[in-house]
Protein backbone atom coordinates (compact mmCIF):
# COMPACT_ATOMS: atom_id res chain seq x y z
CA UNK A 1 0.00 0.00 0.00
CA UNK A 2 2.89 2.37 0.68
CA UNK A 3 4.86 2.00 -2.55
CA UNK A 4 4.62 5.18 -4.58
CA UNK A 5 3.38 5.34 -8.17
CA UNK A 6 6.98 5.70 -9.31
CA UNK A 7 7.85 2.42 -7.59
CA UNK A 8 9.81 3.92 -4.69
CA UNK A 9 9.67 1.85 -1.51
CA UNK A 10 9.67 4.37 1.36
CA UNK A 11 12.28 3.52 4.02
CA UNK A 12 9.93 4.68 6.75
CA UNK A 13 6.47 6.16 7.03
CA UNK A 14 3.87 7.48 9.40
CA UNK A 15 0.17 6.78 9.13
CA UNK A 16 -0.61 10.46 9.78
CA UNK A 17 1.85 11.96 7.28
CA UNK A 18 2.69 11.81 3.56
CA UNK A 19 5.05 9.09 2.42
CA UNK A 20 7.73 11.67 1.78
CA UNK A 21 7.64 12.91 5.39
CA UNK A 22 9.35 10.03 7.17
CA UNK A 23 13.06 10.02 8.12
CA UNK A 24 15.22 9.22 5.12
CA UNK A 25 12.37 9.36 2.62
CA UNK A 26 13.66 9.75 -0.91
CA UNK A 27 17.30 9.24 0.08
CA UNK A 28 17.48 5.60 1.15
CA UNK A 29 17.59 2.98 -1.59
CA UNK A 30 18.04 -0.40 0.10
CA UNK A 31 14.28 -0.80 0.48
CA UNK A 32 13.82 -1.48 -3.24
CA UNK A 33 15.62 -4.79 -3.16
CA UNK A 34 14.46 -5.60 0.36
CA UNK A 35 10.81 -5.33 -0.66
CA UNK A 36 11.21 -7.66 -3.63
CA UNK A 37 13.16 -10.08 -1.47
CA UNK A 38 10.44 -10.05 1.18
CA UNK A 39 7.73 -10.96 -1.32
CA UNK A 40 9.86 -13.75 -2.77
CA UNK A 41 10.70 -15.13 0.67
CA UNK A 42 6.99 -15.45 1.41
CA UNK A 43 6.53 -17.29 -1.88
CA UNK A 44 9.48 -19.64 -1.27
CA UNK A 45 8.02 -20.79 2.01
CA UNK A 46 4.39 -21.02 0.87
CA UNK A 47 4.62 -21.69 -2.89
CA UNK A 48 1.53 -19.47 -3.12
CA UNK A 49 1.59 -18.52 -6.78
CA UNK A 50 -1.61 -16.47 -6.50
CA UNK A 51 0.07 -14.33 -3.84
CA UNK A 52 3.09 -13.79 -6.08
CA UNK A 53 0.83 -12.85 -8.99
CA UNK A 54 -1.05 -10.37 -6.81
CA UNK A 55 2.15 -8.56 -5.85
CA UNK A 56 4.02 -8.83 -9.12
CA UNK A 57 2.99 -5.37 -10.35
CA UNK A 58 4.61 -3.87 -7.26
CA UNK A 59 7.71 -6.00 -7.80
CA UNK A 60 7.94 -4.71 -11.36
CA UNK A 61 7.37 -1.12 -10.20
CA UNK A 62 10.14 -1.47 -7.63
CA UNK A 63 12.48 -2.74 -10.33
CA UNK A 64 11.52 0.15 -12.62
CA UNK A 65 12.51 2.54 -9.86
CA UNK A 66 15.80 0.67 -9.42
CA UNK A 67 16.52 1.17 -13.12
CA UNK A 68 15.68 4.86 -12.82
CA UNK A 69 18.01 5.20 -9.82
CA UNK A 70 20.94 3.68 -11.68
CA UNK A 71 20.21 5.83 -14.73
CA UNK A 72 20.72 8.93 -12.59
CA UNK A 73 24.41 8.08 -12.26
CA UNK A 74 24.81 7.44 -15.99
CA UNK A 75 24.00 10.95 -17.20
CA UNK A 76 27.09 13.01 -18.22
CA UNK A 77 26.26 15.74 -15.71
CA UNK A 78 26.27 13.42 -12.69
CA UNK A 79 28.86 14.55 -10.10
CA UNK A 80 30.79 16.58 -12.65
CA UNK A 81 33.87 18.29 -11.31
CA UNK A 82 34.46 15.63 -8.64
CA UNK A 83 37.80 13.83 -9.15
CA UNK A 84 36.45 10.45 -8.03
CA UNK A 85 33.38 10.70 -10.30
CA UNK A 86 34.25 7.51 -12.21
CA UNK A 87 33.73 5.48 -9.05
CA UNK A 88 30.08 6.57 -8.95
CA UNK A 89 29.09 5.74 -12.52
CA UNK A 90 26.56 2.94 -13.02
CA UNK A 91 25.87 2.25 -9.36
CA UNK A 92 23.01 3.60 -7.24
CA UNK A 93 23.07 7.29 -6.20
CA UNK A 94 24.03 8.68 -2.80
CA UNK A 95 21.84 7.74 0.14
CA UNK A 96 21.50 7.64 3.91
CA UNK A 97 20.79 3.90 3.90
CA UNK A 98 23.99 3.27 5.81
CA UNK A 99 23.18 5.21 8.96
CA UNK A 100 26.82 6.03 9.59
CA UNK A 101 27.15 8.21 6.48
CA UNK A 102 26.40 11.90 6.86
CA UNK A 103 26.21 13.55 4.42
CA UNK A 104 24.81 10.85 2.14
CA UNK A 105 27.26 8.75 0.12
CA UNK A 106 27.37 6.02 -2.51
CA UNK A 107 26.89 3.08 -0.19
CA UNK A 108 27.65 -0.34 -1.65
CA UNK A 109 25.07 -1.71 0.79
CA UNK A 110 22.38 -0.25 -1.51
CA UNK A 111 23.91 -1.94 -4.56
CA UNK A 112 24.05 -5.34 -2.87
CA UNK A 113 20.35 -5.07 -2.06
CA UNK A 114 19.60 -3.85 -5.58
CA UNK A 115 21.29 -6.95 -7.00
CA UNK A 116 19.13 -9.03 -4.69
CA UNK A 117 16.06 -7.21 -6.00
CA UNK A 118 17.00 -7.84 -9.62
CA UNK A 119 17.75 -11.54 -9.07
CA UNK A 120 14.58 -12.16 -7.06
CA UNK A 121 12.54 -10.09 -9.49
CA UNK A 122 13.86 -12.19 -12.36
CA UNK A 123 12.93 -15.35 -10.47
CA UNK A 124 9.41 -14.07 -9.84
CA UNK A 125 9.01 -13.27 -13.52
CA UNK A 126 10.24 -16.74 -14.49
CA UNK A 127 7.77 -18.42 -12.14
CA UNK A 128 4.93 -16.39 -13.61
CA UNK A 129 6.14 -16.96 -17.19
CA UNK A 130 6.80 -13.26 -17.77
CA UNK A 131 9.75 -13.84 -20.08
CA UNK A 132 10.08 -10.21 -21.14
CA UNK A 133 10.36 -9.02 -17.55
CA UNK A 134 12.69 -11.87 -16.69
CA UNK A 135 15.09 -11.03 -19.52
CA UNK A 136 15.04 -7.34 -18.61
CA UNK A 137 15.74 -8.09 -14.92
CA UNK A 138 18.59 -10.46 -15.77
CA UNK A 139 20.11 -7.82 -18.05
CA UNK A 140 19.82 -5.08 -15.41
CA UNK A 141 21.35 -7.37 -12.81
CA UNK A 142 24.36 -7.93 -15.05
CA UNK A 143 24.78 -4.23 -15.79
CA UNK A 144 24.68 -3.28 -12.12
CA UNK A 145 26.98 -6.15 -11.16
CA UNK A 146 29.56 -5.05 -13.73
CA UNK A 147 29.35 -1.40 -12.63
CA UNK A 148 29.58 -2.33 -8.96
CA UNK A 149 32.58 -4.55 -9.54
CA UNK A 150 34.34 -1.79 -11.49
CA UNK A 151 33.52 0.79 -8.80
CA UNK A 152 34.82 -1.36 -5.96
CA UNK A 153 38.04 -2.21 -7.79
CA UNK A 154 38.62 1.45 -8.68
CA UNK A 155 38.01 2.52 -5.08
CA UNK A 156 40.46 -0.11 -3.84
CA UNK A 157 43.10 1.05 -6.30
CA UNK A 158 42.64 4.78 -5.78
CA UNK A 159 42.41 4.55 -1.98
CA UNK A 160 45.28 2.04 -1.88
CA UNK A 161 43.40 -0.27 0.49
CA UNK A 162 43.48 -4.05 0.89
CA UNK A 163 39.84 -4.65 1.89
CA UNK A 164 36.33 -4.23 0.48
CA UNK A 165 35.21 -0.61 1.06
CA UNK A 166 31.84 0.26 2.52
CA UNK A 167 31.25 3.17 0.15
CA UNK A 168 32.84 4.72 -2.90
CA UNK A 169 33.71 8.06 -1.29
CA UNK A 170 35.45 7.03 1.90
CA UNK A 171 36.89 3.63 1.07
CA UNK A 172 36.02 2.80 4.68
CA UNK A 173 36.63 -0.47 6.53
CA UNK A 174 33.18 -1.90 7.29
CA UNK A 175 32.99 -5.70 6.98
CA UNK A 176 29.62 -5.83 8.75
CA UNK A 177 27.87 -4.02 5.89
CA UNK A 178 29.60 -6.27 3.35
CA UNK A 179 28.65 -9.52 5.12
CA UNK A 180 25.14 -9.45 3.65
CA UNK A 181 26.64 -10.92 0.46
CA UNK A 182 26.99 -14.23 2.30
CA UNK A 183 23.34 -14.56 3.21
CA UNK A 184 20.77 -12.09 1.94
CA UNK A 185 22.53 -10.73 -1.17
CA UNK A 186 24.61 -13.63 -2.45
CA UNK A 187 25.03 -12.45 -6.03
CA UNK A 188 26.89 -9.41 -4.70
CA UNK A 189 29.75 -11.75 -3.83
CA UNK A 190 30.56 -11.90 -7.55
CA UNK A 191 31.47 -8.20 -7.49
CA UNK A 192 34.11 -8.60 -4.78
CA UNK A 193 37.79 -9.38 -5.43
CA UNK A 194 38.66 -12.47 -3.41
CA UNK A 195 42.05 -11.25 -2.18
CA UNK A 196 40.66 -8.10 -0.57
CA UNK A 197 37.62 -9.97 0.73
CA UNK A 198 39.77 -12.45 2.66
CA UNK A 199 42.12 -9.71 3.85
CA UNK A 200 39.15 -7.75 5.21
CA UNK A 201 37.95 -10.59 7.43
CA UNK A 202 41.52 -11.36 8.48
CA UNK A 203 41.90 -7.78 9.72
CA UNK A 204 38.47 -7.82 11.33
CA UNK A 205 39.27 -11.00 13.26
CA UNK A 206 42.60 -9.62 14.48
CA UNK A 207 40.87 -6.46 15.67
CA UNK A 208 38.13 -8.53 17.29
CA UNK A 209 40.67 -10.49 19.36
CA UNK A 210 42.12 -7.26 20.73
CA UNK A 211 38.80 -6.52 22.43
CA UNK A 212 39.62 -9.23 24.98
CA UNK A 213 42.93 -7.63 25.85
CA UNK A 214 43.32 -5.57 29.04
CA UNK A 215 42.93 -1.87 28.44
CA UNK A 216 40.74 -2.10 25.34
CA UNK A 217 38.45 0.90 25.58
CA UNK A 218 35.99 1.42 22.76
CA UNK A 219 32.56 0.39 21.50
CA UNK A 220 31.03 -1.63 18.72
CA UNK A 221 27.64 -2.51 17.27
CA UNK A 222 26.24 -6.04 17.66
CA UNK A 223 25.23 -5.75 14.01
CA UNK A 224 28.53 -7.61 13.76
CA UNK A 225 26.56 -10.82 14.31
CA UNK A 226 26.28 -10.82 10.50
CA UNK A 227 29.98 -11.63 10.41
CA UNK A 228 29.31 -15.01 12.03
CA UNK A 229 27.65 -16.05 8.77
CA UNK A 230 30.57 -14.68 6.76
CA UNK A 231 33.08 -16.72 8.77
CA UNK A 232 31.01 -19.87 8.37
CA UNK A 233 30.67 -19.43 4.62
CA UNK A 234 34.43 -18.88 4.45
CA UNK A 235 34.86 -22.15 6.43
CA UNK A 236 36.53 -20.21 9.25
CA UNK A 237 34.51 -21.97 11.91
CA UNK A 238 36.69 -21.20 14.93
CA UNK A 239 36.45 -17.51 14.15
CA UNK A 240 32.66 -17.74 13.92
CA UNK A 241 32.55 -19.39 17.36
CA UNK A 242 34.92 -16.79 18.81
CA UNK A 243 32.68 -13.96 17.61
CA UNK A 244 29.52 -15.70 18.80
CA UNK A 245 31.05 -16.23 22.26
CA UNK A 246 32.18 -12.60 22.38
CA UNK A 247 28.70 -11.36 21.51
CA UNK A 248 27.02 -13.57 24.09
CA UNK A 249 29.27 -12.11 26.78
CA UNK A 250 28.32 -8.59 25.65
CA UNK A 251 24.62 -8.76 26.59
CA UNK A 252 23.72 -6.09 29.12
CA UNK A 253 22.11 -6.75 31.47
CA UNK A 254 22.95 -10.40 30.76
CA UNK A 255 19.59 -11.60 32.08
CA UNK A 256 17.78 -9.58 29.45
CA UNK A 257 19.19 -11.75 26.64
CA UNK A 258 19.49 -8.87 24.19
CA UNK A 259 21.84 -6.31 22.69
CA UNK A 260 21.63 -2.57 22.37
CA UNK A 261 22.59 -0.94 19.09
CA UNK A 262 25.96 0.05 20.59
CA UNK A 263 27.92 -1.83 23.27
CA UNK A 264 30.77 -0.12 25.13
CA UNK A 265 33.75 -1.76 26.79
CA UNK A 266 32.98 0.14 29.98
CA UNK A 267 29.37 -0.60 30.84
CA UNK A 268 29.17 2.49 33.07
CA UNK A 269 30.15 4.94 30.36
CA UNK A 270 27.44 7.46 29.61
CA UNK A 271 27.14 7.46 25.82
CA UNK A 272 24.80 6.85 22.91
CA UNK A 273 23.72 3.20 22.82
CA UNK A 274 20.79 3.46 20.38
CA UNK A 275 17.68 1.32 20.73
CA UNK A 276 17.60 -1.26 23.52
CA UNK A 277 16.82 -4.01 22.72
CA UNK A 278 17.75 -3.60 19.08
CA UNK A 279 15.92 -5.98 16.78
CA UNK A 280 18.42 -5.70 13.91
CA UNK A 281 21.17 -6.89 16.22
CA UNK A 282 18.93 -9.64 17.51
CA UNK A 283 17.87 -10.75 14.03
CA UNK A 284 21.49 -11.02 12.96
CA UNK A 285 22.16 -13.37 15.85
CA UNK A 286 19.02 -15.44 15.13
CA UNK A 287 19.88 -15.72 11.44
CA UNK A 288 23.42 -16.85 12.23
CA UNK A 289 22.42 -19.58 14.67
CA UNK A 290 19.50 -20.74 12.51
CA UNK A 291 21.73 -21.08 9.45
CA UNK A 292 24.28 -23.09 11.43
CA UNK A 293 21.56 -25.67 12.06
CA UNK A 294 19.62 -25.70 8.77
CA UNK A 295 20.41 -23.72 5.63
CA UNK A 296 18.85 -23.67 2.16
CA UNK A 297 21.54 -23.52 -0.50
CA UNK A 298 21.70 -24.66 -4.12
CA UNK A 299 18.44 -26.65 -3.76
CA UNK A 300 19.85 -28.63 -0.84
CA UNK A 301 19.45 -28.40 2.92
CA UNK A 302 22.75 -28.04 4.74
CA UNK A 303 22.66 -29.36 8.29
CA UNK A 304 25.07 -28.56 11.17
CA UNK A 305 27.33 -26.38 9.04
CA UNK A 306 29.46 -24.56 11.62
CA UNK A 307 27.93 -26.12 14.73
CA UNK A 308 30.57 -26.47 17.47
CA UNK A 309 31.18 -29.85 19.04
CA UNK A 310 30.13 -28.57 22.47
CA UNK A 311 26.55 -28.07 21.29
CA UNK A 312 26.23 -31.76 20.44
CA UNK A 313 27.41 -33.20 23.73
CA UNK A 314 25.06 -34.53 26.41
CA UNK A 315 21.50 -34.12 25.08
CA UNK A 316 22.65 -32.40 21.89
CA UNK A 317 20.32 -30.32 19.73
CA UNK A 318 16.59 -30.65 19.10
CA UNK A 319 15.01 -28.45 16.43
CA UNK A 320 11.27 -28.88 15.95
CA UNK A 321 9.16 -28.12 12.88
CA UNK A 322 11.62 -25.80 11.18
CA UNK A 323 10.02 -24.34 8.06
CA UNK A 324 12.25 -24.43 4.97
CA UNK A 325 11.79 -23.74 1.27
CA UNK A 326 11.35 -27.49 0.78
CA UNK A 327 9.01 -28.35 3.63
CA UNK A 328 9.22 -28.85 7.38
CA UNK A 329 12.11 -30.53 9.17
CA UNK A 330 12.54 -31.73 12.73
CA UNK A 331 16.15 -32.41 13.65
CA UNK A 332 17.51 -34.28 16.64
CA UNK A 333 21.25 -34.74 16.86
CA UNK A 334 23.94 -35.51 19.43
CA UNK A 335 27.42 -36.99 19.60
CA UNK A 336 28.53 -39.91 21.74
CA UNK A 337 31.85 -41.77 21.65
CA UNK A 338 32.84 -39.83 18.50
CA UNK A 339 29.69 -41.04 16.72
CA UNK A 340 27.31 -38.40 15.44
CA UNK A 341 23.66 -39.42 15.57
CA UNK A 342 21.29 -37.50 13.30
CA UNK A 343 17.55 -38.10 13.26
CA UNK A 344 15.61 -36.23 10.56
CA UNK A 345 11.85 -36.23 10.27
CA UNK A 346 9.24 -34.13 8.54
CA UNK A 347 8.15 -33.61 4.95
CA UNK A 348 11.12 -31.60 3.67
CA UNK A 349 12.42 -33.03 0.40
CA UNK A 350 15.10 -30.72 -1.02
CA UNK A 351 15.79 -31.55 -4.71
CA UNK A 352 19.52 -32.03 -4.09
CA UNK A 353 19.17 -33.66 -0.72
CA UNK A 354 20.55 -33.04 2.73
CA UNK A 355 24.22 -32.25 3.14
CA UNK A 356 25.49 -32.94 6.63
CA UNK A 357 28.71 -31.29 7.74
CA UNK A 358 29.71 -33.19 10.87
CA UNK A 359 31.87 -31.52 13.49
CA UNK A 360 35.54 -32.28 13.73
CA UNK A 361 36.46 -35.27 15.94
CA UNK A 362 33.48 -37.13 14.51
CA UNK A 363 34.60 -40.57 13.33
CA UNK A 364 31.24 -41.98 12.30
CA UNK A 365 27.73 -40.81 11.51
CA UNK A 366 24.43 -42.61 11.87
CA UNK A 367 21.46 -41.13 10.02
CA UNK A 368 17.78 -41.89 10.44
CA UNK A 369 15.14 -40.36 8.19
CA UNK A 370 11.54 -40.65 9.33
CA UNK A 371 12.55 -43.63 11.44
CA UNK A 372 14.53 -45.44 8.73
CA UNK A 373 18.27 -46.00 9.14
CA UNK A 374 20.32 -44.74 6.22
CA UNK A 375 23.79 -46.06 5.55
CA UNK A 376 26.28 -43.42 4.49
CA UNK A 377 27.15 -42.31 1.97
CA UNK A 378 23.73 -42.31 0.35
CA UNK A 379 23.23 -40.56 -2.97
CA UNK A 380 20.34 -38.72 -4.59
CA UNK A 381 18.02 -41.73 -4.80
CA UNK A 382 17.21 -41.20 -1.15
CA UNK A 383 17.81 -37.45 -1.26
CA UNK A 384 20.81 -37.71 1.02
CA UNK A 385 24.34 -36.57 0.57
CA UNK A 386 27.08 -36.91 3.09
CA UNK A 387 30.34 -35.02 3.36
CA UNK A 388 32.81 -36.59 5.74
CA UNK A 389 35.33 -33.74 5.76
CA UNK A 390 35.27 -30.00 6.06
Amino acid sequence: HFITKSGMVPPSFRSDAPLTAGPGSGIEWDGQGEYISLVMEFYRFTKDKAFLEAYFDKIEASMRFLEELRNRTLVPSYCTGIPERERFIGILPKSFSHEGYYPEMHSYWDDFWALKGWSDGAEAARILDRKDIEQWAVSQHRLLLDSLSASIKRTIDEKKIDYIPGCAEKGDFDPTSTSIVFFQCQSGLNALPRKQLLAMYERYYNELKKRNEPGWNAGYSPYESRNIIAFIELKQYYRAWFLLDFLMKSRRPAEWNHWAEVVLSNKRTGCYIGDMPHTWAGSGFLNAVALMLVKEKDEALYLLDGVPLSWLKDKGITLKNRQTYFGTITLKTFISNSILYVDISGDAMPPKGFIINPPEKCSEIQININGKHIKEPVKSASFIQFTAKR
